[in-house]
């Protein structure tokens, strides 16, 4: 009789053990996978890339990862669903979710610290139907289903981050006219 092991996607255990060395082979491999970078590499890295981006486009990419941070919120639930799609265990869901809120809550801050570099300071608040930020006696207001589009293409990590320079571009255009 073959007991019900949880399983990943199409990989299927006979035992406990068998489950175990599967994880531990994964992990391994995928460990090998992974650049190893310090924090200062990083910090440098995006200090480069936020020098080159518009006021504008700074302020999307924050307000879409603040719609992110508020979904933290919902963490416990975010788990659940990952471990009934991917059938994995929630230790695994719940490691892989955390990182993945740490590095946008980190990019979050930076993007923070890159505007107060410019000397703009800035507020913020969302409606059901928009979010808004006043800086510096301007008010750029972006509608929450855009904001909740782009989330969702970072959910998929179907996102280019040229898209939002365009998007930036757009809005600014249109905030001239």
């Amino acid at each position: 009789m073959i007991k019900d092991f949880p399983n990943f996607g199409n990989v299927y255990f006979l035992n406990e053990a068998s489950r175990l060395y599967f994880l531990e082979q994964f992990s391994g491999e995928k460990f090998n996978e992974i650049e190893i970078t310090t924090s200062e590499d990083f910090i440098e890295s995006f200090e480069e890339w936020a020098q080159n981006r518009s006021l504008n486009e700074l302020f999307l990419i924050w307000l879409v990862l603040k719609e992110l941070e508020n979904d933290t919120l919902k963490l416990e639930n975010l788990v659940d669903e990952q471990c009934r799609k991917f059938n994995i265990p929630s230790w695994l869901a719940l490691s892989g979710t955390l990182a993945f809120y740490s590095v946008h809550y980190l990019n979050k801050i930076l993007i923070e610290e890159e505007i107060k570099n410019r000397q703009v300071e800035f507020d913020a608040y969302t409606t059901p139907l928009e979010a808004v930020i006043v800086a510096n006696n301007q008010v750029f207001k972006i509608e929450r289903n855009l904001l909740t589009d782009l989330k969702m293409g970072i959910y998929h990590d179907q996102l280019d981050k040229s898209f939002f320079q365009e998007l930036a571009d757009t809005i600014t255009e249109m905030t001239l006219q």
